[in-house]
């Protein structure tokens, strides 16, 4: 919520001073595309098939839910995000699954208390799930 808390600054920081607007413009641009381009991203719809804690990480796996198969290049990654945690927070992983499988599969490294990754190895000490899709 803090970085949200941003814009309302901008916005009185612009009508305060003239200069602000040519100076912060670009970058709002860019920020309001990247968020209209992750919504649009947002419209494939998934379905998680396992979230298992490993030793000192936790296993999460995907499946889209038109059983297509996932495209992707070797270092791209997704940005994940976990409603349990939070519902605004997302960070980006990268993927442990071959380019063209229909699930994808990322392992996350539990990098200690109060950090991120703990919470969702927590969560799925908590609400573990083993399953997988419904369709071929």
């Amino acid at each position: 919520i803090p970085h949200f808390l941003a814009l309302p600054a901008l916005g009185l920081a612009m009508v305060h001073a003239q200069v602000v607007i040519w100076v912060t413009l670009p970058g709002l641009i860019l920020y309001v595309t990247d968020k209209a381009l992750q919504t649009a991203h947002r419209r494939t719809k998934h379905e998680l098939v396992t979230l298992s804690p490993v030793p000192h990480a936790c296993l999460i796996e995907v499946a889209r839910t038109d059983f297509a198969a996932f495209k992707f290049q070797a270092g791209q990654y997704y940005f994940l995000r976990f409603p349990g945690i939070s519902f605004l927070e997302s960070h980006p992983f990268s993927t442990i699954s071959a380019p063209g499988e229909r699930t994808i599969r990322f392992l996350i490294k539990d990098m200690g208390p109060g950090s991120f990754t703990h919470k969702v190895r927590f969560l799925a000490e908590l609400y573990g799930v083993e399953g997988i899709p419904k369709n071929p």
